[in-house]
């Protein structure tokens, strides 16, 4: 019951439908939220749950708001005009509740409940020492593994940079700040439409937001119990009983 309360409020709060997307964008958590193993849009067709492995404590929300919150706090390389909260692993050196992305990096994983479309994703502080790989898996087994290569996106207000740059999932050969160039590896066989897992592996402190999947219909699916399913298929039965006799 509490994992189902919780999914159903991370649903409401971090993510966004639009246009035959959802966008999971973090809102809706106070500053340093603990959302390790939380769900993200619970019902809908991009539903996943959010864990963290490596060095460090863990998945925690920050917000990027210039001015706001975080401002003067040690992390200024975050501070993104109009992201609001992002995602970060925190630094295994500040137990408390003040958000700080951990130097020592680690895996964020994203576990889809079904197999998902997806679209793009940005990246925050991909500086010189985050080099960054992602592997998705679709539900074959296949992968595809981007090399985001170390000041893909730069440090935010160092050499003109913006400090994010957005990851288009199906494109290989992506430049990004100063001509660094992201790469993808895959069989020819990986699915990007059956995406089951991705995990983000950062070598160093960073941040992501703004994930983005394709869905038909955007909207929150409620699956029927399994007595309703199988009334309703007794009555499909029944029909094509009174067809033939008619």
């Amino acid at each position: 019951m509490l994992r189902t309360i919780s999914a159903v409020i991370a649903a409401a709060a971090g993510s966004a439908a639009m246009g035959g997307t959802i966008t999971t964008d973090f809102s809706g958590f106070s500053n340093g939220a603990n959302v390790e193993g939380a769900t993200f849009n619970a019902g809908s067709l991009a539903e996943f749950v959010a864990t963290s492995a490596g060095n460090n404590l863990g998945l925690r929300i920050f917000d990027t708001t210039p001015g706001g919150v975080n401002q003067n706090q040690g992390d200024n390389d975050l501070l993104l005009p109009g992201y609001g909260n992002a995602l970060i692993l925190q630094d295994k050196h500040n137990p408390g509740s003040q958000p700080n992305d951990a130097s020592e990096g680690g895996t964020i994983s994203f576990a889809f409940v079904a197999a998902t479309q997806l679209v793009s994703i940005d990246l925050i502080d991909i500086d010189r020492g985050a080099r960054t790989t992602i592997t998705l898996t679709d539900g074959d087994g296949d992968t595809r593994v981007f090399n985001v290569p170390n000041n893909w996106t730069g440090e935010r207000g160092h050499q003109g940079s913006t400090g994010v740059g957005t990851l288009d999932l199906a494109a290989n050969n992506q430049v990004g700040f100063k001509s660094k160039v992201a790469t993808f590896s895959d069989t020819g066989l990986f699915d990007l439409a059956g995406v089951v897992s991705m995990d983000i592996y950062f070598r160093g402190s960073a941040a992501l937001d703004n994930l983005i999947a394709y869905a038909p219909n955007p909207g929150p699916m409620v699956p029927l119990p399994a007595p309703a399913m199988l009334g309703l298929a007794g009555l499909g039965c029944v029909s094509s009983i009174r067809r033939r006799l008619n």
